[in-house]
C-alpha cells in the first residue's frame, strides 16, 4: 500500500510486482484518492475493472482476493479542502456501490467499510493531519476485518489439492493457507 495512490498509480507502479508475490490472500482497497482528483464512478469502474482483470491473469484467486470499499472520509475535518462533503459522500457511496459489483462480478468477496469509517468519523478518530483517519480507527477496520479474512483462508485451505498436504513442513509454512498449521491451531482452540 502506497498513501496517495490513485487507481493509475497502482496500475502504473504496483501491477507489474504482483505474481512475484505469491499471495495466499490479497485485499483490494483503492479509490479514495481517485475521489480527491475529482474522479467519476464510471472512471473508477473502467480502472478498477483493469485491475482486476491484471490480478486475475498474474495468478490472484478470485476466491482468495477481498475487494475493499474506500473508506468515507467525507467528515473529516480537512476534507472540505477537497469539495463539499455532501458529494464526496455521494461519490464514496458510489465507487463503494461500483467496488461491490465488480467484485460480485469476478467472483471476488467484498468488504464495505463505508459505516465503519461514518462511525469513526462520529467518534471524531482521526490522525493529526485531520483528514486521515487515526491508528486507533485502522486497528478497528483490522479487527472488523479479521473474521473475514479467517473464513476466506479456511475456505481457501478446504480447497487445498491433496498432493500439497504431502509437502515438506517448510514449504507449509507460509500465510493461512498452510493445512497443518490451521489444523494445530483448530485443535489448540478446542481444548
Amino acid at each position: 500500500a502506497v498513501n496517495g495512490y490513485t487507481t493509475d498509480d497502482l496500475i502504473r507502479e504496483e501491477l507489474s510486482r504482483v505474481s512475484a508475490f505469491g499471495a495466499t490472500l490479497t485485499s483490494l482497497l483503492i479509490g479514495a484518492n481517485d475521489i480527491v482528483v475529482g474522479r467519476d464512478a464510471e472512471t473508477f469502474r473502467s480502472r478498477l475493472r483493469a485491475i482486476l482483470a491484471s490480478l486475475r491473469t498474474d495468478g490472484v484467486e478470485t476466491r482468495r482476493l477481498i475487494v475493499v470499499s474506500a473508506p468515507d472520509w467525507s467528515g473529516a475535518p480537512q476534507a472540505a479542502r477537497f469539495g463539499d462533503p455532501a458529494r464526496v459522500a455521494r461519490v464514496v457511496d458510489a465507487f463503494a456501490a461500483v467496488a461491490r459489483e465488480e467484485a460480485e462480478r469476478v467472483g471476488a468477496r467484498f468488504f464495505d467499510i463505508v459505516p465503519l469509517s461514518r462511525s469513526n468519523t462520529e467518534r471524531g478518530m482521526f490522525a493529526n493531519d485531520r483528514l486521515h483517519f487515526s491508528a486507533d480507527a485502522s486497528n478497528g477496520l483490522m479487527r472488523s476485518t479479521r473474521r473475514l479474512r479467517r473464513r476466506g483462508c479456511r475456505r481457501a485451505s478446504r480447497r487445498t489439492p491433496r498432493p500439497e498436504r504431502e509437502a515438506p513442513r517448510s514449504a507449509r509454512r507460509g500465510g493461512c493457507l498452510a493445512p497443518g498449521r490451521r489444523r494445530r491451531r483448530c485443535r489448540r482452540s478446542r481444548r
